[in-house]
């Protein structure tokens, strides 16, 4: 009697080398747009309270100018502009904490989301898990890196799910990066002159100095917040492009 095929058992297409279902089949597809519009949201909310805290900043440093070449009438009216000083920017810099830890929610949904549907689309060999995908980033010294190659590998896949170890890695991610790992290193900078600086009150030229490289890091961080943006944007495209291609269309309604 000739071999039948057992009708319950998965088709041969979705088997791997050694008969066994390939676990990239078990994610289904599903739009980015969900998280991505939120989170579009916030890293503009974020670039915007960044520019609020910058302008609190430059009052600071306008202030201590005027504490150096004497400028004040009197001591009173020097403590209270240093006071007034001191609140905007501890203000401005508690929103931007929460618009923050906010972006970096939305972020690792819409990374884990993004590695899932690569694989929904057919991408294999991934080198990261979804979780691991979004992990890598509280692991020290792996954060410098993984996260990286994790991103890396979403683009690629979001671009050609079952040719992605074929295509290089576009420059706009280098940048992205590169940006992320300048304002992690020198955010610990930043941190070591400011605490030097307010051991020191009395000098305020390097309380001037403190403040100029705090903009400075902020510059860079809205440089890093944008790229960031137009990753998020790039891969969500990309992904909903190769979703539609897959898509079988629509039958044509029948008329009786």
């Amino acid at each position: 009697m000739a071999n039948q095929e057992n009708p319950y058992s998965a088709p041969a297409s979705a088997l791997s080398g050694n008969g066994v279902l390939e676990r990239e089949r078990a994610y289904s597809y599903q739009s980015l747009d969900s998280l991505t519009r939120p989170l579009r949201g916030l890293i503009i909310a974020t670039i915007a309270m960044i520019g609020v805290t910058l302008v609190t900043l430059a009052y600071q440093w306008w202030t201590l100018q005027r504490t150096a070449d004497h400028q004040f009438a009197s001591d009173q009216t020097m403590m209270n502009a240093a006071h007034l000083s001191d609140q905007l920017f501890a203000a401005a810099s508690g929103f931007l904490a929460l618009v923050h830890f906010a972006t970096y929610i939305f972020g690792g949904m819409w990374i884990y989301r993004a590695a899932c549907n690569v694989r929904a689309l057919g991408a294999q060999g991934l080198d990261d898990s979804p979780g691991w995908a979004v992990g890598w980033y509280f692991i020290p010294f792996a954060s410098l890196a993984m996260p990286f190659r994790a991103m890396q590998q979403i683009w690629q896949s979001s671009l050609a799910p079952r040719q992605w170890k074929k295509l290089s890695t576009p420059g706009l991610l280098r940048w992205w990066w590169g940006m992320w790992l300048c304002i992690n290193v020198f955010g610990m900078v930043v941190g070591i002159v400011v605490a030097r600086s307010k051991l020191q009150s009395s000098n305020i030229p390097g309380l001037i100095q403190a403040v100029q490289i705090t903009m400075l890091n902020y510059l860079v961080s809205i440089t890093a917040c944008t790229l960031f943006l137009m990753v998020v944007m790039r891969i969500a495209q990309m992904q909903a492009k190769q979703h539609l291609s897959m898509t079988p269309p629509a039958l044509p309604p029948v008329t009786l």
